[in-house]
């Protein structure tokens, strides 16, 4: 998992424009090599995206309350609730045999079109599709599951925000503790538009002038978000790109021994 985790990410932050879908795609292979099936692998991915999505949603709207923006705490509210709604009326949904014909209708001309595209045909999509859906009906989550994902998710932001907090600290800066979760929310918002792989560049200007708004001196802000970024992104995409190469070459050696066992 830890392989799996550091390679895609590395995939995802450093590929342009369709690199979280990259990211995505080889961490489902990598399942289904591991043993998962389709639906298990695709219920850890839309799980995964949930908590990530949660964890933000909370880290931003705490931002705007602890800074007093009633505006950001508003929007990230009320975005919050639609995207909740809307995720539980499809769930729902996707039950009824009107609603689920037309996921399953959707689904298959996407696979037949991208199995023209890679010359791969699929036998019967339809019944793959319907399959999948009623797989992912079979996988349940209890409360007390479904809180421990949550606040893994939560978890995962705290501590990034937590290597920020450290830099400034690092540097003989005053960390603005009511105002970082915010200055920290919308850089990862701007990140989360995709313009540039991982944000870069977009996430440090950001940070600075949000470090900056604060009273923090410019310099020192600057020094600590390239801190920041060194540890956080530099350093996690680089030991995700040694993985890579890693799985890749260990895997050959593993390829051949099996062909020479066949050819014997």
């Amino acid at each position: 998992m830890m392989a799996t985790t550091l390679a895609a990410n590395a995939l995802s932050v450093s590929v342009p424009v369709a690199g979280p879908e990259l990211g995505a795609a080889f961490t489902f292979r990598r399942f289904k090599e591991q043993g998962a099936d389709t639906s298990l692998a695709g219920w850890t991915l839309l799980v995964g995206g949930i908590a990530s999505w949660f964890g933000a949603v909370v880290v931003l709207g705490a931002g705007g309350a602890l800074s007093g923006n009633v505006v950001v705490t508003g929007v990230t509210v009320l975005g919050g609730l639609l995207a909740l709604f809307a995720g539980l009326a499809l769930w729902v949904g996707v039950g009824r045999t009107r609603l689920r014909l037309v996921v399953t209708r959707s689904a298959t001309w996407g696979i037949r079109c991208v199995s023209r595209l890679v010359s791969r045909p699929v036998h019967d999509p339809a019944a793959a599709v319907n399959g999948w859906i009623e797989g992912l009906g079979s996988l349940r989550l209890s409360k007390a599951e479904w809180g421990k994902v949550g606040g893994l998710g939560l978890a995962n932001w705290l501590t990034d925000i937590g290597v920020l907090a450290m830099s400034i600290l690092a540097l003989g800066g005053a960390v603005p503790w009511r105002s970082l979760l915010l200055i920290y929310g919308l850089s990862t918002l701007v990140a989360s538009l995709g313009i540039t792989p991982g944000g870069l560049g977009l996430v440090e200007g950001t940070l600075c002038l949000g470090l900056v708004s604060t009273g923090l001196p410019a310099a020192l802000a600057l020094a600590a978000v390239l801190l920041y970024r060194l540890v956080s992104f530099w350093l996690v995409m680089a030991a995700g790109w040694l993985v890579l190469l890693w799985l890749r070459f260990e895997r050959l050696p593993h390829v051949v021994s099996i062909s020479r066992s066949v050819a014997q």
